[in-house]
């Protein structure tokens, strides 16, 4: 997997020392002659400097004129690629030309009345012979040409890659022009910064790309959380190209299951969350109509299985659990407000199945007697050590067992009010 630097400061925030001021010193009185001979030197320093820069922007402009009668390009494109670099990628002129809308648009009718075999014009071709053409047309016709162009270049801007060789270099181009405007951020105001890309299809092949502006960047995941990154690329790839799920990134079928059970789990906690406000709420199903419709005045529609019923009881069918997962993710599948007339018509709804015995009677289940207590460790008697010694033969020796210490906040553990059926989500 291919990692790419930009050497920077080495230095880690961890590793920066806090700056030391020195005490304030009694200033020096110089005598005129002195101040005289200082004044020439940092002249000397100061043009001595401006000489060297002179001579860098001396040689690059040089180099500038090579490169544009080399590639037969006009000496400030040249020169704005060398100093400005990515600056000129993205901030290209967007105002279109209309006499390059006109000869895009007659090279493209010309090109269109060809028979087959017959050689195409080009740009340069087309501009030679059709300019009297150009300003005999009306403005209208000119403007319409110049929106077309417009929205071929947008089309081809932003439209889908085809073919497996035009993704793959579309990647690696636009990658290369992020690492071009990050590794620039960081020498105007200092940043750091770690990019990672991962393909989400398998069509085409493409290696996970990982850039870190600095050697202290790229090594911040190694040295603080201990994560190799070429694992976590590879995880990150699977993850990405299973659609982002969790579920398609096990391995057996039965790792699959379990982690789309505990996926559609936390994704109706967090739904039911997000609709009433409160972080503490969780998923019923059991006792669905008193906690969460009379208790939040919310109800689950859209559900596609028959029989609503937490994921742990659903089986063991992966299809059932993807078709739930699709459902909440496209939005089908969700929680909706009620107001207090829907709530009562649902409650006597739900007491009229009750009464008919179509639904059985789910009761709130009762507080446990010993909630919020703490559970103390059963204690062992030395008379019960003592008697079950004495049974013993004396010739048989039983090894007393070790037992672990443990601390207090664990020993201490207090009861629970209720288990909930979400508990093993």
């Amino acid at each position: 997997m291919p990692v790419s630097y930009s050497f920077g400061t080495t230095f880690t925030a961890r590793s920066r020392t806090q700056k030391q001021f020195p005490q304030a010193r009694k200033p020096v009185k110089l005598s005129a002659q002195a101040r005289k001979v200082i004044t020439a030197e940092q002249r000397t320093r100061r043009m001595a400097f401006d000489t060297d820069v002179a001579k860098v922007w001396q040689r690059n402009m040089e180099a500038c004129q090579e490169l544009a009668v080399k590639h037969n390009k006009p000496l400030r494109r040249c020169q704005d690629a060398v100093f400005l670099g990515s600056k000129m990628a993205n901030g290209s002129h967007k105002v279109v030309s209309k006499w390059k809308a006109f000869v895009a648009a007659m090279v493209k009718e010309v090109n269109a009345d060809l028979e087959p075999g017959e050689k195409k014009v080009n740009a340069r071709q087309v501009a030679a012979t059709h300019r009297e053409q150009y300003h005999n047309t009306p403005k209208e016709e000119l403007q319409e040409y110049v929106e077309e162009l417009k929205s071929s270049k947008q089309d081809k801007t932003h439209s889908r890659r085809v073919t497996a060789r035009s993704k793959v270099m579309d990647i690696h181009h636009t990658f290369e022009e992020l690492k071009v405007i990050l590794t620039s951020l960081d020498a105007r105001v200092g940043v750091r910064a770690m990019v990672f890309l991962a393909r989400t299809s398998t069509k085409y092949n493409q290696a996970p790309l990982f850039y870190a502006t600095d050697v202290a960047t790229a090594a911040f995941l190694p040295k603080v959380y201990m994560v190799d990154v070429q694992d976590f690329m590879t995880k990150f790839e699977g993850y990405s190209i299973a659609g982002g799920t969790l579920a398609g990134m096990a391995g057996t079928y039965r790792d699959k299951v379990k982690v789309a059970k505990a996926e559609i789990a936390a994704k109706l906690r967090q739904k039911l969350r997000e609709i009433t406000g409160d972080p503490k709420a969780h998923m019923e199903y059991k006792m669905y109509h008193h906690d969460i419709v009379m208790g939040h005045s919310v109800q689950l529609v859209g559900w596609p299985h028959h029989k609503l019923q937490s994921p742990s009881s659903l089986g063991n069918s992966l299809p059932t659990f993807v078709k739930i997962l699709e459902a909440l993710d496209n939005g089908s599948c969700r929680f909706e407000e009620l107001s207090e007339k829907d709530v009562t018509e649902l409650d006597e709804q739900h007491q009229a199945k009750i009464a008919s015995g179509e639904l059985p009677d789910a009761k709130p289940r009762k507080i446990r007697s010993d909630a919020g207590k703490p559970k103390k460790r059963k204690e062992v008697r030395e008379s019960d050590l003592s008697d079950s010694s004495d049974s013993s033969d004396d010739n048989e020796r039983v090894p007393k067992k070790k037992r672990r210490l443990r601390s207090p906040s664990v020993l201490n553990v207090k009861s629970k009010a209720m288990i909930t059926d979400t508990e093993d989500e």
